[in-house]
């Protein structure tokens, strides 16, 4: 099927794996081996046999909704597309009332429309191609999931296998509703070809399920961030460990409810200081033996981006021990780095109190926030680390 001599105007044939014939693009010189031709890509180009990227390009997939989808595309595979909005949806009690952009009511987002639609149908939207993840390795966004009747929101990455297959991994998802908020995300990525993102919003069994995405943009991973936490998507790599013989531990929870000392208590988050936010829990509220469990962070170089750890914290105790301990570890060294033993005014509302200390390591270190349990109910809660 090859016509003529080759080029890149008749480079990728149908070829014996059967994928259709392509013409190179302008990056590209074409290839020619036996009955098989492909698009081999110039010095600083990736592509996929025939397509080619400039790698040092940024921006590419980059898209804020201000006046169009930019090189996002709607999916064939979809039910229903994704819709340009300013300003409230169509239904009350859920969606947006604004874009993520500074809560402007005059700027753009998009959204899944779910009135008139049935449930489990979809919209979704797909990336241009894009370099392999050494360049573009993390993607960042922000989505508004709020209605009784939400479902569910996907991300997916889409590669081909050697043959042209195509290839789809599940990469990040949420479900359920999640407040009358805009939440950041970001996900890091593992490819080693071009790649495609691809959004998925699912319809829940009510009108009440419009699903919303702004400010997508790509770019290199954020180390600097490690250690961060808000703890809403989840411990950001903290691990939440069980010290002693008990196994009382941090959870990871939200509008917790205990029975401290004789009274109902409902304790919110310091991030959103509502129902839906996350936080990290520890609570002994009867009799037990002194114990301890903590929370450690994974392991940080030490630079100028971690030179303090600070983090909010509520700490109720009605007997006389308990309380707080910040551990560094370091070279198989480990010491207190600050103590926090007096508790704070209330456990509702937002009586969140702030703590900080200075760190001064020069090799590689971890953290360990330890709530110690005392001889009566303690509550530690831990957020925005």
């Amino acid at each position: 099927d090859l016509l003529g001599v080759p080029s890149k105007e008749n480079c990728s044939v149908r070829d014996t794996l059967g994928r259709p014939w392509q013409v190179c693009d302008s990056a590209a010189t074409c290839k020619f081996d036996n009955a098989y031709s492909t698009c081999t890509c110039a010095p600083g180009y990736y592509g996929d046999g025939h397509f080619c990227i400039d790698g040092n390009v940024t921006g590419v997939g980059d898209c804020y909704f201000d006046s169009d989808f930019c090189q996002w595309t709607h999916s064939t595979d979809a039910t229903y597309q994704f819709e340009m909005k300013k300003g409230n949806t169509h239904s009350e009690l859920t969606g947006p009332r604004t874009s993520n952009w500074f809560n402007n009511a005059s700027s753009h987002y998009i959204y899944f429309e779910a009135s008139g639609r049935q449930e489990n149908t979809t919209a979704s939207i797909t990336s241009p191609r894009l370099p392999p993840s050494e360049h573009y390795c993390q993607i960042r966004f922000h989505y508004h999931m709020h209605g009784n009747g939400i479902d569910s929101l996907h991300v997916y990455i889409e590669t081909e296998d050697e043959e042209g297959v195509p290839v789809v991994e599940k990469l990040w998802s949420r479900s359920k509703d999640r407040g009358s908020q805009w939440f950041p995300a970001q996900i890091n990525i593992n490819s080693s070809t071009l790649y495609r993102i691809k959004f998925v919003a699912v319809r829940g069994p009510t009108w009440q399920s419009d699903i919303a995405l702004d400010d997508i943009s790509f770019g290199e991973c954020t180390q600097s961030h490690i250690g961060h936490c808000d703890f809403e998507e989840s411990t950001c790599g903290w691990k939440a460990v069980s010290k002693n013989s008990s196994a009382l531990s941090f959870k990871r929870t939200h509008n917790a409810r205990l029975n401290v000392d004789g009274k109902d208590t409902k304790i919110k988050d310091h991030t959103r200081n509502n129902a839906y936010g996350y936080f990290m829990l520890l609570a002994s509220t009867g009799p037990t033996p002194v114990d301890s469990a903590l929370l450690r962070s994974t392991t940080m170089t030490a630079d100028a981006e971690h030179c303090q750890v600070g983090f909010y914290y509520r700490l109720h105790k009605s007997g006389q021990s308990g309380g707080i301990n910040v551990r560094g570890i370091s070279n198989n060294v480990t010491r207190v780095v600050k103590r926090i033993v007096d508790s704070t005014p209330n456990l509702e509302g937002n009586s969140w109190m702030y703590a900080s200390v200075n760190l001064n390591y020069s090799s590689p270190f971890t953290i360990e926030i330890v709530g110690m349990l005392g001889d009566g109910n303690t509550v530690i809660g831990v957020d925005d680390i």
